[in-house]
């Protein structure tokens, strides 16, 4: 029997394979046939250089398989390719003999002959497994607060962006993090951003203005249930996946926010906070699951937990 080889690129029929037999993991309540078709979905909707299935394959079929993303980050001050590691699994009859830390070395192995920066992933299991291929954790904190805990005085005015305001929003993002240029954290470009807020379910931005001039934007919807976040969270939830308002006092783009749960009904507000978010009201927990973590693939690369990020627009 020979050993399984790496397929960098898996037919439909394989990813079908990889779907249904993944479905019980990341099904999050789709029967197997809703769950291959939402798998060929994402995979329709991001295109091969964005997302696409790779695996080992050996003599009798798929023996394990992962999604490999193809992202943008700025990594060192630089922009750079990142490569996002996602559903990793392993057939039930060949578990535990090493065919996961196997894919895995195969796929760092073509992204650091590609000249990708760094790996990412976002681990459901013991951070230790990917700690010993060599991956670093970074924080995974939940933050939550009832509208009524934020300010309320001098909320910014809001209004939903619209397709032509993406370069704007970039802009804006790219401002936020003026304070930390060498962190390594996501870029945005219009299929990412697209992508991603089709697969997160993300509600379109709010342009957020102060006395008629336009100051950032706010990502903040209520959650829909079928988003694939890593914890049950209760009804009436506002999850707000991120805000830039370059020098807006961050009080007032909370009170903004405890405007909009208002506005949508909401009972509850919760984010992943970046580093540099404001601390109380906000109340701060760790997270069980969703563990961000990154793998330095360039040379001097090094990880710094208290100025890196991973959130929740990208989550995967």
């Amino acid at each position: 029997m020979t050993a399984p080889r790496y397929v960098p690129l898996l037919n439909r029929a394989l990813v079908e394979e990889a779907a249904r037999q993944n479905q019980a993991l990341w099904g999050y309540g789709r029967t197997d046939a809703e769950h291959v078709a939402h798998t060929a979905a994402q995979l329709d909707h991001a295109g091969p250089e964005l997302l696409r299935y790779v695996g080992l394959v050996g003599d009798h079929g798929l023996v394990a398989a992962s999604k490999r993303y193809g992202l943008l980050f700025r990594v060192g001050g630089r922009e750079a390719r990142v490569m996002g590691i996602g559903a990793v699994f392993t057939r039930a009859s060949e578990r535990g003999k090493g065919h996961a830390p196997a894919l895995i070395g195969a796929m760092v192995a073509e992204a650091r002959d590609l000249g990708y920066a760094a790996a990412i992933l976002y681990s459901d299991i013991d951070p230790a497994y990917y700690a010993r291929l060599g991956f670093v954790a970074l924080p995974a904190v939940d933050a939550f607060a009832l509208p009524a805990e934020l300010p309320s005085a001098r909320a910014l005015a809001f209004r939903p962006a619209n397709e032509g305001d993406f370069d704007r929003l970039s802009a804006w993002y790219e401002a936020s993090w003026a304070s930390s240029p060498g962190a390594i954290r996501p870029l945005r470009s219009r299929a990412l951003w697209r992508f991603f807020a089709w697969r997160n379910r993300v509600a379109e931005a709010s342009i957020l203005s102060d006395g008629g001039r336009d100051v950032g934007y706010l990502l903040a919807s209520l959650d829909d249930p079928r988003r694939d976040l890593p914890e049950p969270r209760p009804e009436g939830l506002l999850w707000v996946d991120e805000w830039s308002a370059p020098g807006v006092d961050p009080a007032r783009v909370l009170a903004t926010i405890r405007a909009v749960a208002e506005h949508a009904g909401a009972r509850e507000i919760a984010l992943w906070p970046r580093p540099d978010s404001p601390g109380a009201p906000l109340r701060s927990s760790a997270r069980t699951a969703s563990f961000p973590m990154i793998l330095p693939l360039s040379p001097g690369l090094v990880v710094d937990p208290a100025r890196d990020y991973l959130g929740s627009f990208e989550h995967f």
